[in-house]
């Protein structure tokens, strides 16, 4: 039962929390709650519209954006949804004017939401729109790396290395311990065949973010095809410790062991394998060749 002791404010305070919690249906139910109550309180709109867009119900986001936006047509995070929810119908152009509008109302100074319009248009293709959203960051936060790493990877996307990697490292000077950025090193230098540098970045993501499986990953790939079978092997196992069901992990870990000609490792990745992909046929295939049942 609604509390009429709650604010507006509070409601969508006590629902932000649950988003981003991942609670995505206590948070749309206490947003609800908030507008039996507030029915003209512009944030509870705006906070269904990203509880919808994170279900993936497009259509009841874009209308809950919408409404926000009669209430208040120059409501920053309501036009950045609005956009977000305009691209997913592929109504690109109509999306980029709303984009567009945040910067002629003047926000350009609000990095996350700078960062978020970004990440959306990159998520979308749309990488050289993306790119000056994340400039925009840069230019008022030129210390902060995660506006100038998401520079370097729209570089990256957009064929230019060489610019890529001197930006990452500038971003590098900023977070020396970022594992994001070293990763993204890693990678420019894999990209341009550069096997000791790819190494020695991707060794220091994966130690300093082993939380994500990827970076361990991509590690042991590197090793891998410098030869180094033996270390790529350990940089897996040892990742497999914190993430045991991770299938690139394991796929990683039986493709050395066959290098290698490990048959007993390779049976233990298979058998591992079969469990977390019981019904792939290419794993049954591979169990029954090496003799694991």
């Amino acid at each position: 039962m609604p509390s009429p002791f709650l604010s507006s404010e509070e409601y969508d305070e006590r629902a932000h929390q649950l988003y981003n919690e991942g609670s995505y249906d206590e948070a749309l139910t206490m947003l609800r709650e908030g507008l039996g109550l507030y029915p003209n309180a512009v944030e509870l709109h705006v906070g269904v519209g990203y509880a919808r867009l994170a279900r993936d119900e497009f259509a009841w986001a874009r209308k809950a954006f919408e409404e926000a936006l009669v209430l208040d047509p120059e409501h920053e995070d309501a036009l950045a949804g609005l956009g977000e929810t305009l691209m997913r119908f592929g109504q690109t152009p109509q999306a980029l004017k709303a984009f567009n509008r945040i910067l002629e109302l003047g926000y350009a100074d609000d990095i996350e939401l700078m960062l978020q319009v970004g990440r959306a248009l990159f998520r979308e293709g749309l990488i050289a729109e993306a790119k000056e959203f994340f400039e925009v960051a840069v230019q008022q936060t030129p210390e902060n790396s995660e506006a100038v790493a998401m520079v370097g990877y729209a570089q990256h996307r957009l064929g230019d290395e060489t610019a890529a990697e001197e930006t990452l490292k500038r971003a590098l000077a900023v977070a020396p311990n970022d594992p994001a950025v070293l990763y993204a090193l890693g990678l420019s230098a894999y990209r341009q065949q550069r096997a000791g540098d790819a190494v020695a970045w991707l060794g220091q993501a994966a130690k300093a973010g082993p939380e994500v499986p990827r970076y361990p990953f991509a590690y042991a790939l590197a090793l891998e095809s410098q030869g180094k079978l033996s270390d790529a092997l350990k940089v897996i196992d040892a990742a497999l410790v914190r993430h045991p069901d991770n299938r690139d992990l394991l796929d990683a870990g039986l493709s050395a062991a066959q290098k290698a000609a490990d048959v007993d490792r390779a049976r233990v990745y298979v058998r591992r394998l079969l469990l977390v992909a019981p019904g792939d046929p290419a794993v049954v295939q591979l169990a029954r060749s090496l003799g694991v049942r």
